[in-house]
């Protein structure tokens, strides 16, 4: 399969309360205040991301393969380009589903 290349968006319009974005598998969580808007850009993924959204909560489960660079209102907010790309994972599981046979 080609490597994906795309950008996600991600706009808070909870009213008067911030929302998290977390961003896995590096459990990496980030705050969005009221109105902010989170650009993603995912590199190199294997496939495409998964989310899962809850009250003032969004999780972006990225792909194998991945490396993502995350701005919030156009300031840098999380980089994991420098470093090691999203490992593979079982045949036939996402990323997702794996971490939560761990988590849930």
């Amino acid at each position: 399969m080609d490597a994906l290349s795309q950008r996600l968006y991600f706009r808070n319009c909870l009213d008067g309360h911030p929302l998290e974005l977390v961003l896995e598998p590096w459990g990496m969580p980030l705050m969005l205040p009221p109105g902010a808007v989170a650009e993603v850009r995912i590199i190199g993924a294997e496939g495409p991301p998964e989310v899962d959204n809850a009250e003032g909560q969004i999780i972006l489960y990225c792909a194998t393969g991945t490396r993502i660079a995350v701005d919030i209102d156009g300031v840098p907010a999380y980089s994991s380009l420098d470093g090691p790309a999203v490992p593979a994972t079982p045949p036939s599981t996402s990323v997702r589903s794996f971490l939560h046979k761990f988590i849930k």
